[in-house]
C-alpha cells in the first residue's frame, strides 16, 4: 500500500484525518524517481512538483505556494532545474527553481496533438529521461 508523502518523506497527517488539511503544506502531486542502493534501500530523485487549483481566483496565493514547495525540496535530490507546475482550469504556470524566477505565460494543460508547451508533452520528456 502506498502512503502519500511530504517533501520531508514523513507521512501526510492530513492524508488520515477527518478534517480538511488547514496548515500543512503539501504538494498535490511529487514526481520523482526512486533508485535501488546496493545495501538494499532505495533513493528518491524528486523530478517534480505539482500543484493543483480548482481555477486561477487565487493564482497569485497558488504561484506562492508552489514555489515554497520548490524551496522545501532544496536540500534533497532533485531534478537539476527543478520545477513546480501550477495547474488551473485548462492551463498550467511552469515555476522556475530559482525561486523568483517563473514564467507568466499561461500554457495549456491538454492539446491534441500533443504540443511541446503542453503539459501532457513536460511530463513525458521527464519520463523518457529518466526511463531506466
Amino acid at each position: 500500500m502506498c502512503s502519500p508523502f511530504s517533501l520531508t518523506l514523513e507521512p501526510a497527517e492530513s492524508y488520515h484525518a477527518a478534517e480538511e488539511e488547514v496548515g500543512k503544506e503539501f504538494p498535490d502531486f511529487i514526481v520523482s524517481k526512486i533508485y535501488p542502493n546496493a545495501d538494499g534501500t532505495y533513493s528518491r530523485k524528486i523530478l517534480t512538483i505539482i500543484e493543483v487549483k480548482r481555477n486561477d481566483e487565487h493564482l497569485g496565493d497558488g504561484i506562492s505556494q508552489a514555489l515554497r514547495y520548490i524551496e522545501s525540496a532544496r536540500g534533497q535530490s532533485c531534478h537539476t532545474g527543478l520545477r513546480s507546475y501550477l495547474v488551473f482550469n485548462d492551463k498550467y504556470l511552469a515555476l522556475g527553481s530559482g525561486g523568483t524566477n517563473h514564467s507568466e505565460q499561461q500554457r495549456p494543460v491538454f492539446v491534441d496533438p500533443p504540443h511541446p508547451d503542453s503539459l501532457t508533452s513536460v511530463l513525458c520528456g521527464l519520463a523518457s529521461e529518466y526511463w531506466n
